[in-house]
């Protein structure tokens, strides 16, 4: 269930020595649709959605194959995506609203770059980590 997921990130961070690298990975915009509780921490303290998350990422207690695996995956997540966001979303409307609030255009070196040349630059990036080239 877990393992491709798992395998997926752990390729990109083994490849992925520079860790200047970090800013050209999207943030991580967990949405969640049709909340249903109170967002409130382990000891009763209201906290907002990105607190949420953040402690939805934090390592579990315990042993088992299962609880080891997830906190890799968490670890994971909380190296390659540095910038993670989360909102509950109570109409679909919001969440177009929250795309164009928070989505910049794509930037290398200070030029926008286009959808064009985005998607050559994956398709390159893709092709190396498919050779088992490092990416520096």
């Amino acid at each position: 269930m877990f393992s491709y997921k798992y395998t997926m990130l752990n390729e990109l961070s083994k490849r992925i020595k520079d860790q200047a690298l970090q800013h050209y990975f999207p943030p991580i915009i967990w949405l969640i649709q049709n909340f249903e509780g109170d967002l409130i921490d382990e000891y009763g303290i209201p906290i907002n959605a990105d607190d949420y998350l953040e402690e939805a990422l934090e390592n579990q207690e315990g042993f088992s194959k299962d609880v080891l695996e997830l906190n890799k995956i968490r670890t994971l997540y909380k190296t390659l995506f540095t910038q993670r966001h989360c909102f509950i979303l109570s109409e679909l409307s919001q969440f177009e609203e929250l795309i164009f609030d928070l989505v910049n255009p794509k930037m290398i070196n200070g030029a926008v770059i286009s959808g064009r040349a985005l998607i050559g630059l994956v398709e390159r990036v893709v092709a190396m980590l498919n050779k088992s080239m490092v990416i520096h």
